[in-house]
């Protein structure tokens, strides 16, 4: 039999996993694996052992990119809540992207009807005994609204599964599994299902700018045979305890009906990070409710989530480097899946690897090396692109590169030489002028659109001049004129080095601080003939280390100046054991001091990832993403899986951006003399306590705690032991100056308890006074949570 399945899975034969007997009520099927259909080239093999469930499994070969098996679960299965679990073994080493993706999907009941995905799990290499052959259940759950014709299981390899996985570690052949599929176990009775289930909030943006109109739909499905009726109720809540009403509807569903409420909204009044809620009611009980999340602010760049641990990862851009150009199905599909992971940043294109900043465009001959061409034919699907994330408030912006990597350099070098630094002692332009790489630039036919086929052609810009820097400047206006991109992120940038002449041999710089006061007052000029032509644009620099600090304080002051995203690349390299910051305890302070120093001057502090392409085990980059966060940068997680108690980071970072982005966020330089933790195994919490002044009259106090990794420094556990848990800690503040502990709460996405699921939540506190000290007590630490109190003055006090 043969049936259509859409969500990328292939037209395949589905075996009923069944059999003849139907299983007793509330009796789980145990449904053998090597029993379900194996994919034609799938390359999986069932193999006899005698401790497999049954005695056999399904071998899954390393390097299989594809279905592993397929299956049908139940059929015409009744609405409900399905739980159940596939026993799972990986045969290599942990690794971050060896992955099997179990899909959950039913088949309506309808003529032509394709599979509709209900629920996906995704059992990361990491996650599995390494070497050991260890046997794991990986539980899943469907949610069935309908009265499908079937449910139906796909158990797949992947290079890329589920919501995203990049690795720059891993090869294309080496990470998807190596393993075993031995068997699933299916509860054939579900758990009931309200009679009418939220199916999904849907805000049409992740961010909104303050008073811009939105629409938030909200999905209900009539799970009974008979009509229902109630009423809907949409609301935001914001930060704690705030509250906004979007609208309430009446709604009457016929039987088995899917509708769509959709509800007008002006957010404005509740800032950051806010929950958007849909409540089904019917006689004055609540049947369901769900909820998704989404920012308000106008500073995209402040509050921004962004999806990669490494601005060159899948999921961090969205790939417009390929020859082949995208169609605007597949564009929308990409800003869809960012927005799902709750990325409302990201780079959409790249003008280095065709070109450079500082001669982006000219109407006088080639514009761009590497085949000008290549982007003047993308044009219009680099627009779409702009246009599907803006569609769901996404940022994008490009790199720029501040040096002259392009043919035209030879053009400008012949008429404006002015224009260029040189070599003191050879007289040599600054740079990687070749003539016969220039040569191969102007192959384009040739050598095709392959970087790697080039070396660097390049001069380096004499930004001492005004003329250069104007030039330079219009550049960049004219890309936007052409791409339309709302800002840039600038590397190279107009900066001043010491010890190189100009054309007429002058030293244009006798040292650093002579260089740094004229690159801070160039790139000021920069800035302003660009914000000119286009206000509101977005900046954002490859700078910002505390070398770059130290040695260029007016320039970088100047970079922060008005917001701007400040990317270190210094810091991808703490994996190295000579590293100053490879040991953890010095990679949180580095990242807690730089991101002050930027976020006082206004500035958004963005550590790269401390190796090239993210880090290689998956506990590093859990702990990478968790400190980035706590912090106050960019959150990056290149995976999630709901079944794990660490959670969704980057969903939590979006629904309380206001305890990690807001404006009146400031770092404690003293804890000591505040707080006071009690635990019976070390925390993390005194580089990342945090305030926030209210009014004159309300205060925060933000206190991460933070269970560290069992490895010292970076990438030293390739089997990625995490720590226990940590029970009972104690959080005591002090109350001084006449505040006082009105409220405390405790903010988590890992699982509240070793018994729940993780869940992006927050959860009152009790609090108890001793003395001049208020208590609380957390009791239960995975990875992180965060401990928040509510101050106010006594007596009104200012």
């Amino acid at each position: 039999m043969q049936k259509t399945i859409t969500k990328g899975i292939a037209a395949l034969g589905w075996a009923l996993l069944i059999g003849a007997g139907v299983a007793a009520r509330g009796t789980p099927l145990v449904i053998e694996a090597e029993k379900c259909s194996l994919p034609p080239g799938a390359k999986t093999t069932v193999v006899e052992d005698p401790q497999a469930s049954g005695g056999k499994y399904v071998a899954v070969p390393e390097g299989l990119v594809g279905h592993a098996l397929i299956g049908t679960l139940l059929q015409k299965p009744k609405p409900g809540r399905y739980h159940g679990s596939v026993r799972l073994r990986m045969d290599k080493l942990a690794s971050i992207g060896r992955c099997f993706s179990v899909r959950i999907l039913e088949l309506p009941d309808a003529p032509q009807a394709t599979h509709q995905l209900l629920s996906v799990v995704n059992a990361y290499g990491w996650r599995f005994p390494g070497n050991s052959g260890g046997w794991v259940d990986l539980p899943f759950v469907a949610e069935v609204s309908d009265f499908p014709k079937s449910l139906d299981i796909n158990i797949s390899a992947n290079e890329s599964p589920g919501h995203w996985c990049q690795t720059g570690t891993d090869t294309i052949s080496s990470n998807v599994p190596a393993g075993a599929i031995d068997s699933i176990t299916f509860d054939p009775e579900p758990k009931p299902l309200p009679a009418v289930r939220v199916v999904r909030v849907w805000p049409d943006k992740i961010r909104y700018n303050p008073r811009e109109p939105a629409t938030v739909t909200v999905t209900l499905q009539n799970s009974t045979e008979q009509p229902q009726a109630g009423e809907l109720r949409c609301s935001a809540v914001g930060e704690l305890t705030d509250t906004e009403r979007i609208g309430v509807n009446q709604v009457k569903l016929q039987p088995r009906e899917r509708t769509e409420v959709c509800f007008a909204w002006q957010p404005g009044r509740l800032l950051y990070g806010l929950e958007v809620r849909g409540e089904f009611s019917a006689n004055g009980q609540l049947l369901d409710v769900n909820r998704e999340f989404c920012q308000v602010h106008a500073d995209a760049q402040r509050v921004a989530v962004e999806g990669s641990p490494d601005w060159g990862c899948n999921f961090g851009s969205l790939g417009l480097q390929p020859v082949q150009p995208q169609t605007s199905k597949h564009v929308a599909k990409i800003a869809e899946r960012i927005r799902r992971a709750y990325a409302n940043k990201t780079e959409g294109m790249s003008l280095y690897a065709p070109g450079a900043g500082f001669d982006q465009y000219s109407t006088a001959g080639v514009w761009m090396s590497y085949g000008g061409t290549y982007y003047r034919g993308f044009r219009n699907t680099i627009l779409a692109c702009g246009r599907e994330l803006a569609k769901q408030g996404i940022l994008w912006t490009p790199y720029f590169d501040g040096y002259s990597w392009s043919t035209k350099l030879e053009y400008w070098l012949e008429r404006r030489p002015e224009w260029f630094l040189y070599d003191i002692s050879t007289g040599d332009v600054l740079g990687s002028y070749d003539t016969y790489q220039l040569w191969k630039h102007k192959q384009v036919g040739q050598y095709g659109f392959d970087i790697n086929g080039i070396a660097p052609f390049n001069g380096v810009p004499n930004y001492a001049r005004e003329d250069t820097v104007d030039y330079a400047a219009d550049q960049v206006i004219q890309a936007w004129k052409i791409f339309k991109m709302p800002g840039l992120r600038w590397d190279f940038h107009v900066t001043v080095w010491p010890g190189y002449a100009d054309f007429s041999g002058k030293i244009v710089a006798k040292d650093y601080p002579e260089a740094d006061a004229i690159s801070a007052k160039m790139l000021n000029r920069f800035k302003k003939r660009i914000n000119q032509a286009i206000p509101n644009f977005y900046w954002g620099y490859n700078s910002g280390s505390q070398g770059d600090i130290d040695t260029y304080p007016l320039t970088n002051v100047e970079r922060d100046r008005g917001g701007a995203y400040i990317l270190d690349e210094c810091i991808y390299a703490a994996y190295n054991k000579s590293n100053p910051y490879h040991l953890w305890p010095a990679y949180l302070k580095y990242n807690a001091d730089l991101q002050e120093w930027h976020r006082q001057r206004g500035g958004y502090f963005n550590p790269y990832a401390p190796r090239r392409g993210g880090s290689a085990y998956a506990v590093d980059r859990i702990y990478d993403t968790v400190l980035r966060a706590a912090t106050g940068s960019y959150v990056h997680q290149p995976f999630y899986d709901s079944s794990l108690r660490f959670g969704n980071y980057p969903q939590f970072a979006t629904r309380y951006s206001a305890f990690f982005y807001a404006e009146d966020r400031s770092r404690v330089t003293a804890p000591k003399e505040w707080l006071e933790v009690n635990a019976a195994a070390t925390l993390w919490w005194e580089p990342v306590v945090y305030q926030r002044q209210r009014s004159g009259r309300e205060r925060q106090i933000i206190v991460n705690l933070i269970n560290p990794p069992v490895n010292p420094g970076l990438e030293e556990v390739p089997h990625n032991v995490f720590p226990p848990p940590v029970r009972e800690v104690t959080v005591k503040l002090k109350e001084q100056d006449g505040w006082q502990v009105s409220r405390a709460w405790l903010l988590m996405c890992e699982a509240a308890d070793d018994q729940a699921a993780p869940v992006t939540q927050h959860q009152p506190l009790a609090v108890s006074r001793k003395g001049a000290s208020a208590e609380v007590k957390v009791p239960w630490i995975f990875h992180w949570k965060v401990v928040v109190f509510e101050l106010s003055r006594k007596g009104g006090a200012r």
